[in-house]
């Protein structure tokens, strides 16, 4: 069977109207002069990748150093708070990236500690 043109076209169309992902689309910032094929693992810039990292941006420009325990949230316990949101996705507890918080913590609670 040869299969024209035409019917590849209506057999994309087809299986985009069934993906069940499809509606993720409109999350991505896609040029439309663009057909974008490579499965680089960077990939697209989502909307909401570019409004946490400009989140975070403008985070440092009000607190500066500070934000470390002023900013909302304080950047000291954001450790704590990716543990257990992450922990599953690399098959483990969250205990392992809370130590490294609560370690953290106890150091800066330390008489005569000095951060560099």
């Amino acid at each position: 069977m040869t299969i024209t043109d035409g019917t590849i076209e209506q057999h994309a169309l087809s299986l985009d109207a069934r993906d069940a992902l499809a509606t993720y689309r409109e999350r991505f910032f896609i040029p439309e002069e663009m057909t974008y094929l490579d499965g680089h693992p960077l990939g697209r810039l989502s909307v909401d990748a570019e409004r946490s990292v400009l989140d975070g941006l403008e985070s440092w420009k009000l607190h500066g150093v500070t934000g470390w325990t002023e900013a909302p949230p304080t950047w000291f316990t954001l450790g704590e708070q990716f543990g257990p949101a992450t922990a599953h996705l690399v098959g483990t507890s969250a205990e392992p990236f809370s130590r490294v918080s609560w370690g953290k913590r106890r150091l800066r609670r330390c008489p005569g500690h000095r951060p560099v």
